[in-house]
């Protein structure tokens, strides 16, 4: 595996008046693709962790229909990838794309999404992380909060780095099956994440934008 790296810029969803990304009660979030520069990263972005099948919740079963219809994806069932920090993964396979999904980890065997992300199949091959984090953009010019970071790195992805105001990276958080998630993290500014290899070199950049 080589050094290449991409980096990319992902615009976070207003809901509502308020701005408030990925924090979801009743309903649930569905968004489609991260944005990327043209070019492809050499660097490998196959994600083994294959996940085991799980019963489709009509919540779930709601949320896929509603993403195949706004996206043109056809997707197949819900596999569970881990159960991490209280929280549930899930990897939803398509013939022309994919989504990821995580949940509370009480619904683990009838999946209750709160966050789902899709991409097509273009935009899918040169992921290196899909970041399912929670975020709180609602306190003025403090700026962008994590308050919890999870997500799905591909197989070269050894850890994901938290940026700072500065862009230096400020925590890590290891990466194990394919799987990042930090239940100790508490309320940290950022400004985006990376996804690093084993000797720290940066493979993505994901920059976080209002």
């Amino acid at each position: 595996m080589n050094g290449a790296s991409t980096s990319q810029t992902r615009s976070l969803p207003r809901l509502g008046g308020a701005v408030a990304a990925f924090l979801v009660s009743a309903a649930f979030l569905v968004w489609f693709g991260q944005s990327r520069p043209a070019e492809a990263t050499s660097t490998g972005t196959a994600i083994s962790n294959a996940g085991v099948p799980v019963a489709i919740s009509p919540q779930a079963l709601n949320a896929l229909q509603s993403a195949e219809a706004k996206s043109g994806l056809r997707l197949g069932p819900p596999t569970r990838l881990a159960v991490r920090n209280g929280r549930a993964l899930y990897r939803i396979n398509g013939v022309n794309g994919r989504c990821f999904a995580a949940g509370k980890s009480e619904a683990a065997n009838a999946p209750s999404f709160g966050v789902l992300l899709c991409s097509q199949s273009d935009t899918a091959a040169r992921q290196q992380l899909v970041d399912l984090s929670i975020y709180d953009l609602t306190r003025g010019g403090e700026g962008i909060r994590i308050h919890r970071l999870e997500g799905v790195a591909a197989d070269g992805v050894a850890s994901v780095g938290i940026l700072g105001d500065a862009g230096a990276i400020i925590a890590r958080v290891p990466v194990t099956r394919n799987i990042y998630s930090s239940p100790t993290l508490g309320d940290v500014a950022a400004t985006g994440v990376v996804a690093l290899n084993s000797h720290g070199g940066v493979l993505e950049r994901l920059s976080y934008q209002r």
